[in-house]
């Protein structure tokens, strides 16, 4: 869980700018410099505002998933993340594909997807993705680090540097913002913030792993660090022949010897001295 932040403004300069042209300075600040999608009218706002925003190209794709594809090249290529932008509703489960092959290949991607506006939020309205519609947060988070909506235009900022946060974390993957057209045009007094980052774990010791691996190779071939293995059989080699298995044979009876020294056996027949072993 990602549920504890750190903020620190570095600088109390503010601004008058839109949501959207404030999100991607965060991201062209903190590396991004590709941005994949298909305009639509509920991400309209992101794709006005890019052209304030010289720092990250905008590549157009013929499909959602393209896109999403598109991004995780980049980042296979580059090691940062680029930006996804699709319209809402189909927009944003097309793209799910790609996003669901970036989570299981631990690539970094940042998803912003469309919505109405909250007034139109659980009122039947086209292409709804609040939690009444097709609940794109709930949809993406099964498929990424991540998956918010941002509310307000003060807290898309905050939202823009956690997402680059987990994106580049020690686990890289995917994130998915979901961006309300409101929210993105509206204006206000925007500050430069910034989110500490996490720290990543530590590198092996190599003289450990070293050591690690000399005592596996010393170590028994019966034994294993998976535990200790059976025994095993001598290995046979091709020329020699194959052991017979030993055929059962019926056990023999036991022949008993008459008064008379004629020996006879258990088994009835009609013989004389056959007759006389019974006789005591």
């Amino acid at each position: 869980m990602h549920s504890s932040t750190i903020l620190e403004v570095r600088d109390h300069s503010a601004r008058d700018i839109n949501a959207a042209r404030a999100m991607l300075q965060v991201f062209a600040r903190r590396g991004v410099r590709m941005a994949f999608g298909i305009p639509g009218g509920l991400i309209s706002a992101v794709f006005d505002a890019l052209a304030d925003v010289p720092e990250i190209e905008l590549v157009m794709t013929r499909h959602e998933a393209m896109a999403a594809f598109c991004a995780i090249g980049h980042a296979v290529a580059t090691g940062t993340p680029a930006l996804v932008l699709t319209t809402s509703g189909p927009g944003i489960t097309n793209a799910l594909t790609g996003v669901a092959a970036a989570l299981l290949e631990e690539l970094p991607l940042i998803f912003i997807g469309g919505d109405v506006p909250a007034s139109a939020m659980s009122r039947g309205a086209i292409q709804d993705a609040s939690s009444n519609g097709v609940d794109s947060v709930a949809l993406m988070r099964t498929v990424t680090r991540w998956s918010t909506r941002i509310d307000s235009a003060a807290g898309a900022q905050g939202a823009a540097e956690q997402a680059m946060r987990i994106a580049t974390g020690s686990r890289p993957g995917p994130v998915f913002l979901s961006l309300p057209i409101d929210v993105s045009n509206a204006r206000g007094r925007v500050t430069h913030l910034s989110i500490a980052d996490s720290v990543p774990p530590p590198a092996p010791d190599s003289g450990v792993c070293r050591e690690a691996m000399q005592r596996l190779r010393r170590a028994n071939a019966r034994s294993s660090w998976w535990g200790t293995a059976p025994a095993t059989r001598p290995r046979r080699s091709a020329s020699s022949p194959r052991p017979r298995a030993a055929r059962s044979s019926p056990r023999p009876t036991p022949k008993a010897s008459s008064p008379t020294g004629t020996r006879c056996t258990s088994e009835g027949s009609a013989s004389a001295d056959t007759r006389r072993c019974g006789r005591t």
